[in-house]
């Protein structure tokens, strides 16, 4: 809810600097001549418009400066509303990509009601808006997201963390019960051949079967560790050694040759909000790993 509430009064400021941007500052051509254009060639200080040609006084010199310093002045307020304008619309985002799925969807709801608001508004009621926006609430909405960002970032460690204990302790040492505190037991594994298992007994059985020809298999190294909201992307390198008969579905097997493998693979996982992920995707290179275990040219 926090989420929404702050993108909610940056969409406001974002939609505000929008409208506000559209208003055109400059004097009409009917306007100019209306007033008339000095004569600067001759050295004159008459004008000629519409009407007669008449000396311009020192008043109307002075308001003619006058107006030119507010006109300056306006340009240089645009501009900063346009630095302000980018500057919330990349915060929008930063929080956007935080947000899960559901959370994305209410905000994109709440989103397209308020501009259909805003749209109805005309400039007297936007600036009425923005004045009554309370300088100590948008303190507090700050420092509310800048809390949520400290959150969300200390998840995304919890959730790598987990991964690396995952990895080099529980795979490679062949812990299968210490699969329960990364996995739900419901999980989805997607494998890199394209077929998909469901449930967690059955992951930690296809993965036994990798320790039946290589004992030794093992991951050690993550090179690239990377989490963003419930999504996580890890590299990791698995090594091991063909030193033992490979099963196959009919029964027989196929002798060691002895070979070591090393393989780079990644794995993408989706955490749910009890910290264990309910969705796994497996990625390797399986044709470079049949050529380095001698079971392809």
């Amino acid at each position: 809810m926090k989420k929404l509430t702050l993108l909610a009064a940056v969409s406001i400021t974002v939609l505000f600097t929008i409208s506000i941007s559209t208003i055109d500052f400059s004097q009409t051509d009917d306007a100019v001549k209306s007033k008339g254009n000095s004569l600067p060639e001759t050295g004159s200080d008459k004008v000629c418009g519409d009407q007669l040609c008449s000396k311009v006084n020192s008043q109307h010199k002075m308001k003619q400066s006058d107006s030119m310093t507010h006109v300056s002045s306006m340009d240089m307020m645009m501009e900063k509303m346009d630095e302000i304008h980018e500057n919330h619309k990349q915060k929008m985002m930063q929080s956007w990509n935080s947000m899960t799925n559901d959370e994305q969807s209410q905000m994109h709801h709440q989103m397209k009601m308020m501009m259909e608001k805003m749209e109805s508004m005309d400039m007297n009621e936007h600036m009425k808006m923005m004045s009554s926006m309370d300088g100590k609430d948008h303190d507090k909405m700050m420092h509310d997201n800048s809390e949520k960002y400290k959150a969300a970032d200390h998840l995304a460690m919890q959730h790598l963390e987990t991964f690396d204990e995952l990895d080099f302790e529980m795979f490679t040492n062949q812990n299968w019960e210490g699969f329960k505190e990364s996995h739900s037991e419901d999980i989805t594994v997607h494998w890199p051949d394209g077929s998909k298992t469901e449930g967690l007994d059955r992951h930690i059985k296809d993965l036994e079967a990798m320790f039946v020809y290589a004992p030794d298999t093992r991951i050690q190294e993550h090179p690239v560790r990377i989490a963003s909201g419930e999504w996580t992307s890890v590299i990791g390198i698995m090594e091991g050694t063909f030193t033992e008969p490979m099963p196959l579905p009919d029964g027989s097997s196929i002798p060691p040759t002895g070979k070591a493998f090393k393989v780079v693979m990644n794995t993408v996982g989706h955490w749910n909000e009890d910290g264990v992920m309910d969705e796994e995707y497996l990625f390797w290179d399986n044709l470079s790993f049949m050529k380095q275990i001698g079971l392809s040219e």
